[in-house]
C-alpha cells in the first residue's frame, strides 16, 4: 500500500531473496493515478537475485518484466553463505 510501500516493499523483497538464497519476483499491480479515491498500490514490481541485488524494477505504471536468470547463481550464493550448513 502507499502507507507502507516506500519503507517496506524493497526491504522485504531483498530480505526474502537473501533469506531463501533464491531469486524472488515481487509482483504488484500498477498504481491507479487516475482514480485517487480508490485503493492505491505501491506498485514497483521487481526481480531480486539470491544476493539481494535488484535485477529488474518496474515503476508505478503497468509493466511486464521479462528477464533471463542464471540458475547457477543460486548454487553459487548457497555455497558461499553458510546458512544451510
Amino acid at each position: 500500500s502507499m502507507r507502507t510501500g516506500e519503507l517496506h516493499w524493497e526491504l522485504i523483497s531483498r530480505m526474502r531473496a537473501v533469506d531463501c538464497q533464491t531469486f524472488v519476483a515481487m509482483c504488484s499491480c500498477g498504481r491507479n493515478t487516475d482514480e485517487p479515491d480508490v485503493f492505491q498500490s505501491w506498485a514497483n514490481s521487481m526481480l531480486i537475485t539470491p544476493w539481494g541485488r535488484k535485477l529488474e524494477h518496474a515503476g508505478i505504471d503497468e509493466q511486464i518484466i521479462l528477464q533471463e536468470v542464471d540458475l547457477n547463481e543460486i548454487d553459487d550464493c548457497r555455497s558461499q553463505l553458510m546458512y544451510s550448513n
